[in-house]
């Protein structure tokens, strides 16, 4: 396999590690445990679960802008963000295991707030790293194919959690479903298969050692800020697909 090859197939291969996250601890099995089991009762569970989704959402919708845009201008801390973010939602993810039934709730929610802030950042430099690749007019497939390869990971470890843990009336593990650990289990397998599949990427994404000034960055960031307020299209449609997408 050509180095290149190699390259695109470690791209891909962290889209398949991070999606897990978003599939089992955001949108189905921790969000259920938390309504159903953690908090008081289920319309509050809910509640508590949309807001603090939607408080992430606002702290990233604010960060994410200048964060993309210093990648981009600034590629030596590009790769140290993105390990960073990482392992943030790495252990993030391992500390579930300790989510009992009776653990403090907002306690609980903080830790899901951090690691979806962390992932959304850690998926603005994953990002960023697609102009290092060759072939311009193939950014767009390219960018499809590890995004395909992200669902199927998702999709994969949902598949093996819900043989292995959640569909059986008894464990092969030996894991206490009165005490939920085979629920609990999921945090940990999810902060597993992130660590894995991500560490080839990781090891040999690039690393430009060039570097641009921070006061630079933040004066041309609120430059291109105000020449977007000029264009109301431009500025309706990214408006409008950040609610879409993330609303």
């Amino acid at each position: 396999m050509t180095e290149n090859k190699k390259r695109n197939l470690y791209y891909c291969l962290f889209d398949w590690a991070n999606s897990p996250f978003s599939t089992i601890v955001i949108t189905f099995v921790f969000s259920s445990y938390f309504t159903n089991t953690i908090a008081q009762n289920k319309i509050i569970g809910t509640s508590l679960w949309g807001w603090s989704i939607a408080l992430s959402g606002i702290v990233i919708a604010l960060l994410c802008p200048y964060l993309g845009y210093m990648a981009d201008k600034n590629k030596s801390l590009s790769r140290k963000f993105l390990i960073l973010s990482t392992l943030t939602v790495v252990i993030c993810s391992f500390s579930l295991w300790f989510a009992e039934e009776n653990i403090n709730i907002f306690l609980f929610l903080g830790i899901i707030i951090i690691a979806n802030i962390f992932f959304e950042i850690g998926q603005t430099f994953y990002n960023s790293q697609l102009i290092n690749f060759r072939g311009r007019e193939k950014y767009g497939e390219f960018s499809g194919k590890a995004w395909a390869f992200g669902y199927l990971g998702g999709i994969f470890c949902l598949i093996i959690i819900l043989i292995l843990f959640l569909i059986p009336d008894f464990s092969i593990f030996k894991l206490d479903q009165e005490d939920y650990e085979n629920i609990r289990i999921c945090g940990p397998l999810v902060g597993l298969w992130f660590l894995i599949f991500s560490f080839p990427f990781l090891l040999n994404c690039k690393n430009d050692k060039s570097s641009s000034n921070r006061s630079y960055l933040f004066s041309s960031f609120l430059k291109n800020l105000k020449i977007l307020s000029k264009d109301r299209n431009k500025l309706t449609f990214l408006i409008s697909r950040m609610l879409y997408t993330d609303g």
